[in-house]
């Protein structure tokens, strides 16, 4: 019967023939979960945000990300947010003081697929290609952050792992003010147990992960035009000394500027759009580095 169990647990929450496990984190065989979600649109002060982290023996490009989840009454989400944070130096939370180093929106759910019933609860397991794989370096620490979306009550769960370093870290906003509302801002803590997921893609040689190989490039800005919500600029940056990517308005005027240098060598996504909305116009988009520079154009229409 235990064998029986193992092999439902492990039938939808495994990685396809053609690709290469990086890290994983089986679910429970009992069960549990951790609510990490928000009522969308505006957000709510019951929101519960959960990030793991990860770190790979060796240099990898993360091209797919696999986790397993539940809902209660609120029903299925209708949207995720993925992203991957860097770690402060000490290494026990993500560094919130740089953008995401990688950010998506999945824009539905994911691939849901009944996962079977564990400790009573029924689950279901859910998928997301990367639009730009992810450069993870070996020995480094990063934060997964997995976020449904649902448009009442947010108790969507991530769930609850039986492997890991046994804690996982969590923002609630219920802990900050006690009248319903838009939340003004997080209660971090770290929670024992860890979450379920699996981190798909392919190992690179020594000489692929070399730092210095990178380009120095903006490469793409989605979507453009952009309704001003939502403003992904992919660029390279070569190493981590300081850069700068800049948003300007057709005055010459700095509407939004992120320092990205930190993020290091490879291959990165930042939503300009991030902290505003970005007003209709037309925008230029500036990544800075030293004496080097590149601008490319964009813009915003309703």
């Amino acid at each position: 019967m235990k064998r029986v169990l193992l092999l439902a647990i492990l039938a939808c929450f495994c990685a396809s023939a053609d690709a290469d496990v990086l890290y994983q984190q089986l679910p429970s065989p009992s069960g549990g979960s951790y609510v990490s979600s928000w009522w969308d649109p505006d957000g709510s002060n019951y929101d519960q945000y959960v990030w793991d982290s990860f770190s790979l023996g060796t240099g990898a490009r993360v091209d797919s990300i696999q986790w397993r989840g539940t809902y209660g009454t609120s029903g299925p989400v209708s949207n995720f947010t993925v992203a991957i944070y860097a770690s402060i130096p000490a290494g026990t939370q993500p560094d919130f003081a740089q953008p995401p180093l990688m950010e998506y929106e999945t824009g539905g759910n994911a691939d849901q697929t009944y996962a079977g019933v564990f400790g009573g609860v029924t689950m279901y397991d859910h998928s997301f290609t990367l639009p730009v794989a992810f450069r993870a370096q070996a020995g480094i620490r990063y934060w997964v952050q997995i976020e449904g979306w649902q448009s009442g009550f947010p108790d969507w769960s991530i769930a609850a792992s039986q492997s890991g370093d046994g804690s996982h870290f969590l923002c609630e906003h219920n802990n900050i003010v006690s009248i319903y509302g838009v939340p003004t801002g997080c209660w971090f803590t770290t929670r024992t147990g860890d979450a379920a997921y699996t981190l798909l893609g392919t190992a690179v040689t020594d000489v692929e992960d070399t730092p210095g190989r990178a380009d120095f490039a903006l490469n793409d800005v989605s979507p453009n035009p952009s309704r001003g919500d939502r403003l992904d600029v992919m660029f390279s940056l070569p190493n981590a000394a300081p850069a700068q990517l800049s948003l300007f308005d057709v005055g010459g005027r700095r509407v939004t500027s992120v320092e990205v240098g930190a993020l290091g060598a490879g291959l990165h996504v930042v939503d300009l759009a991030r902290l505003a909305p970005i007003r209709t116009g037309i925008y230029f988009i500036r990544l800075t580095r030293g004496g080097q520079d590149v601008t490319t154009r964009t813009a915003v229409v309703r």
